[in-house]
């Protein structure tokens, strides 16, 4: 029987959302989409041991994870999102394969569009008066995963903080879920990284935006 090849736009949608340092650097991205899983058997890739060996040495290299529990907890990530990829990743691997500049087929498939919104009020990481987004401590996304391993409890699924939409896709660009909920899952924590505090002190020099009924594009 003959062996199926991946679709390797896929591969690096997945990768691209799931690991968003790669979005930082495209020939990467596209030598792990294309010649280390691209290269293998579909088969292969259905198992998270697999990607963990395929990976593991370039996500530790790149800073995606710092701990071989998070690379773990990333392989199964990766191997549910290529077994079972979201309508942003099928968006995102079509608009890959018609030649689409990445970040801009990234800002066209957004994919955290659930996030709820919040009426304007002063975020918590910048204090400034904006629109306001719900930032789940423990990400939404690996809250499944992380209650099955007994990493959080139910109670953990209530710990938010409310800040605005810039804060919020700055966090998210930084780090992944799963370091966020192992490492950074306050506001105190979060404020403690130095990307963080740059961002911070960039933030608070720029204007408000609080206008009443105002919302943040989804």
């Amino acid at each position: 029987m003959p062996s199926t090849k991946p679709d390797t736009n896929l591969l690096k949608a997945v990768l691209a959302i799931r690991v968003p340092k790669l979005t930082e650097d495209i020939d990467f991205l596209d030598f792990l989409g294309e010649d280390v899983l691209g290269s293998e058997d579909a088969t292969a890739l259905a198992n998270p041991d697999s990607l963990h060996s395929l990976l593991g040495e370039h996500l530790l290299s790149l800073g995606a994870c710092t701990t071989d529990l998070e690379l773990q907890l990333l392989s199964e990530d990766l191997q549910q999102d290529i077994a079972q990829p979201s309508e942003s990743h099928k968006e995102l691997a079509k608009a890959l394969a018609k030649g689409q500049p990445l970040q801009q087929a990234l800002q066209a498939s957004h994919h955290s569009a659930e996030e709820d919104v919040l009426p304007p009020g002063s975020c918590e990481m910048c204090e400034r008066l904006m629109p306001l987004t719900v930032h789940h401590l423990y990400p939404r996304e690996i809250q499944k995963k992380f209650l099955k391993r007994g990493l959080m409890t139910d109670a953990h699924r209530l710990q938010k903080a409310s800040i605005c939409r810039q804060c919020h896709n700055t966090i998210h660009r930084l780090y992944e879920n799963e370091h966020l909920a192992l490492n950074l899952n306050s506001i105190d924590k979060l404020l403690q990284e130095d990307d963080i505090q740059k961002w911070v002190i960039y933030a608070r020099k720029q204007k408000s935006r609080a206008v009443a009924g105002m919302r943040v594009a989804r």
